[in-house]
C-alpha cells in the first residue's frame, strides 16, 4: 500500500531525501556553506547507491562536474557551488554526519 508520492528515504546512513520543494538558490546564506571532503561525500552518497561523479552530473550536466564543489548548508543540504562562488544548485540531500 502506497503511503504518499514523496520520496522519503527511511535508513541509518550518513545521507537521506528531503521532501518537499528545493528552495531557491538566492535564499540560501552564503556564510553557512562549508564544504564536503569528496571522501565525505562519497561515504554520504554510497549510503543511497549514488557516486559523486554521478551524483553531481546529474544536477549540473556531464561536462560541469569538475567546475562544481559540493558544501552543505545550514541545514545541511547538500548544496553544489561553482567554484567561483557564483552558481548555487540545491539538490533534494541532506547531509548528516
Amino acid at each position: 500500500m502506497l503511503a504518499g508520492t514523496t520520496p522519503v528515504l527511511v535508513h541509518n546512513a550518513s545521507c537521506g531525501f528531503i521532501p518537499g520543494s528545493i528552495p531557491d538558490a538566492a535564499a540560501i546564506d552564503r556564510g553557512s556553506l562549508v564544504k564536503l571532503r569528496e571522501k565525505q561525500l562519497e561515504k554520504a552518497l554510497k549510503s543511497v547507491g549514488e557516486d559523486p561523479r554521478g551524483f553531481k552530473a546529474d544536477w549540473v550536466g556531464k561536462n560541469m562536474v569538475s567546475r562544481f564543489d559540493a558544501m552543505r548548508d545550514g541545514d545541511s543540504r547538500i548544496i553544489l557551488v561553482s567554484k567561483d562562488g557564483r552558481i548555487l544548485v540545491p539538490t533534494y540531500y541532506k547531509y548528516q554526519p
